[in-house]
């Protein structure tokens, strides 16, 4: 049973039994919460959707009859919290590509974002469910579909430790997809095909959030050529650079040394 009041008939929830340790149920929807109206004269009934403070609840554990012609039922076992909190809603990645080797961090933004360790307010950490998690199609799913093959999409997920910085941003960094290849083989990460994936967040291992973001993963880019070699010590010598694995569009840094020169669009 689930609720404030644990006598509700609404709030039960058949449970399954797996272990001696463990039971599994589904938690019932939220109904409707009364609050209390700006003046303080009247209750009002609001969604829970949209309310940024959570509501929690106990959870108790009963054992019911097996006999269908009673309705009696044990005395509650034992009671633990559950809260009910806005699902996670996302509005952009940034960057929205980076290389199939992994390692870049990304900055996450949305709403509905839960500090896994909240007793550290103000703490980044990586502690606790909340994660990024990315899911693409499998290389022998598009080697399949290439080949004419009707047989359904299968994908695969990648989930790693997301860093929780506000109730709005949250980081991640990149997985690498250096398991799909044969790493043996000398740039290899400069000659794969370019992934799309989508990207979610969670925060209690189960639940994702409402919206799905897109994010690209690419072979890494390398330069083949640079016109002219040589330039003025005094620089500004506007050169062309012949890279691999850029596309238009892309934002590109040239370092010069250890200096970096400026910014441009390839």
């Amino acid at each position: 049973r689930l609720g404030e009041s644990l006598a509700d008939p609404a709030s039960h929830s058949r449970a399954t039994v797996l272990s001696a340790t463990r039971a599994q149920c589904r938690s019932p929807q939220l109904p409707p919460v009364r609050a209390a109206s700006a003046l303080g004269t009247a209750a009002a009934l609001s969604s829970p959707t949209g309310v940024a403070t959570e509501r929690r609840v106990l959870v108790a554990l009963k054992y019911f009859s097996m006999d269908a012609s009673r309705a009696s039922v044990s005395d509650v076992l034992s009671t633990a919290e559950f809260a009910f909190r806005d699902p996670v809603t996302l509005r952009s990645v940034s960057p929205a590509t980076a290389a199939v080797t992994g390692g870049a961090r990304l900055l996450v933004r949305g709403s509905g974002f839960v500090d896994p360790q909240p007793h550290r307010a103000g703490a980044r950490t990586t502690q606790g469910p909340l994660a990024c998690e990315f899911e693409m199609e499998t290389l022998a799913s598009q080697a399949a579909r290439q080949q004419g093959a009707s047989a359904q999409v299968q994908t695969e997920r990648l989930r790693v430790p997301a860093l929780f910085v506000s109730a709005e941003l949250v980081e991640c960094v990149v997985p690498s997809l250096a398991h799909r290849y044969d790493t043996s083989l000398s740039g290899w990460e400069q000659r794969v095909d370019a992934v799309e994936s989508s990207l979610r967040v969670t925060y209690n291992e189960l639940d994702m959030s409402l919206y799905t973001l897109w994010f690209r993963f690419k072979p890494v880019a390398r330069v083949t050529s640079l016109f002219p070699p040589v330039g003025p010590r005094r620089g500004g010598t506007r050169g062309g650079v012949d890279v691999a694995g850029c596309e238009v569009g892309d934002e590109a840094f040239c370092r010069c040394g250890s200096e970096p020169a400026s910014a441009g669009q390839r």
